[in-house]
C-alpha cells in the first residue's frame, strides 16, 4: 500500500465549485454525516449510492464517501476522496479531524497529528480533533494532557461517543475501573452496536470482581462485534473470562475463535496452551506454547520465561523428562525484559 504518494503527492485537480444540484443534497448529505458517526455503514451507503455522480464536484459528496471508504477498510481509495475534498475546502474542520483519525488508524501519526492541530488552529473548540489530539497524546505517554484535551472534548460535546470511548480507554490504562466503566456506559447509550465498548466493559466489570456484569457485556458485544466499531479481541478476552470461571469447555470455543481471528498474537495462543493444559490435551498445549514461543511480543505482555514454564509442566505431563528439565532451566535463565512488571 503506497499510501504516502497517494495522500499526499497526488497530482492537484480542478474543482469548479458546488452548483444547484450539490446544494440540493444538502438534506441528504446531513443525514449520511449522522448515519455515519452512528457505524450505519450500510444505510448511508443506500444514500449516497442516490446520488451517484456528483461526487467529482460536491464537497459534501466527497467527504461522506472518504468516511464510508475507510469505514470500509479501503484506505487508498479514502485517502484520494479526502485528498480531494481537502483540495476544495481546505480549512474544514470536519475533513481534517476524519483524515487525520484515518491515517491514525493506518500508522501515519505524524501526519495524523498535523492535521488534528491544523484543524485546532481554525476552531479551539473542535471536539472531534481534540478528541484526536488527545489519543495521540496518550499514545506518548501523555496521559495528564490527554485527560484534560478529552474531558474538554466531553463537555464540550456529551453526545460525541469517540471522546467518552477515548476517555474511557485512559482510564482503563490508569486503573480507574469505575470511572472507565462511566464513560463506556455512556459510549453504548450513544452508539448501542459498539462491540469495542461492550469489551471494555467487561474487562473492567472483571476486574473490580462483578463477573455477572462482565459476562454479560462481553455476551451483548459478542452480539454486535461486526462492521467498522467491531473488536478483534473480544473472542479472547471473553475466552480468558470463561477460563477463570472454570468453564473450559465454552472457554475453549471463544479462544479457537481468538486463534483463528489473531493467529500472530503471542497472547491468545498462550492462553489456549494454559486451557488445553488444564484439560488434558498435552500435545496441543505444546504445540500453541512453541507456535507462541516464535512469535514477537515487544511489549512483553507475555513474557518468554511464562512460556517456558507452561512448556516444562506439558512435557513433564506427556513424560518427556528431558525436555521438562530442559524448558524449566531456560525458564530460571531468562531475564525480565525492562518494564515488564509494567505490562498489563
Amino acid at each position: 500500500m503506497r499510501l504516502v504518494p497517494l495522500f499526499f503527492l497526488l497530482t492537484r485537480i480542478i474543482y469548479a465549485g458546488p452548483d444547484a444540484f450539490c446544494t440540493q443534497l444538502g438534506s441528504q448529505m446531513r443525514s449520511v454525516k449522522t448515519l455515519l458517526d452512528q457505524s450505519r455503514t450500510t444505510e448511508a451507503q443506500a444514500l449516497l449510492s442516490a446520488a451517484s455522480g456528483a461526487t467529482s464536484h460536491c464537497p459534501d459528496m466527497l467527504l461522506a464517501l472518504a468516511r464510508l471508504r475507510a469505514a470500509e477498510n479501503k484506505m487508498d481509495e479514502s485517502g484520494k476522496l479526502f485528498t480531494q475534498f481537502l483540495e476544495a475546502e481546505p480549512t474544514s474542520q470536519d475533513g481534517l479531524f476524519y483524515f487525520g483519525a484515518m491515517l491514525l488508524r493506518i500508522g501515519y501519526y505524524p501526519q495524523a497529528e498535523s492535521l488534528a492541530d491544523r484543524a485546532l488552529t481554525i476552531n479551539a473548540s473542535h471536539v472531534g480533533a481534540l478528541t484526536l489530539k488527545g489519543r495521540l497524546l496518550l499514545m506518548r505517554g501523555q496521559a495528564a494532557e490527554s485527560q484534560q484535551i478529552l474531558e474538554r472534548a466531553v463537555a464540550l460535546d456529551p453526545k460525541f461517543a469517540e471522546a467518552h470511548f477515548q476517555l474511557g480507554t485512559l482510564f482503563d490504562r490508569r486503573k480507574q475501573y469505575e470511572s472507565a466503566i462511566r464513560e463506556f456506559e455512556a459510549v453504548i447509550s450513544l452508539t448501542p452496536s459498539d462491540a469495542r465498548a461492550y469489551d471494555y466493559l467487561g474487562l473492567n466489570w472483571e476486574r473490580l470482581g462483578n463477573t455477572a456484569r462482565a459476562g454479560k457485556a462481553f455476551q451483548v458485544g459478542l452480539a454486535c462485534n461486526s462492521g467498522p466499531l467491531s473488536d478483534s479481541f473480544l473472542d479472547f478476552n471473553y475466552g480468558r473470562f470463561l477460563l477463570k470461571q472454570d468453564r473450559l469447555r465454552e472457554s475453549r470455543e471463544y479462544l479457537s475463535r481468538a486463534v483463528i481471528s489473531t493467529p500472530q498474537v503471542r497472547a491468545v495462543l498462550y492462553e489456549r496452551a494454559k486451557l488445553l493444559l488444564r484439560m488434558g490435551d498435552f500435545k496441543e498445549a505444546v504445540q500453541d506454547a512453541q507456535r507462541a514461543r516464535d512469535l514477537p511480543d515487544p511489549s512483553h505482555v507475555i513474557l518468554d520465561s511464562q512460556i517456558y514454564s507452561l512448556l516444562a509442566v506439558s512435557f513433564s505431563r506427556l513424560g518427556s523428562l528431558e525436555e521438562a528439565a530442559k524448558f524449566n532451566k531456560l525458564a530460571a535463565e531468562t531475564g525480565v525484559p525492562p518494564r515488564s512488571a509494567d505490562r498489563k
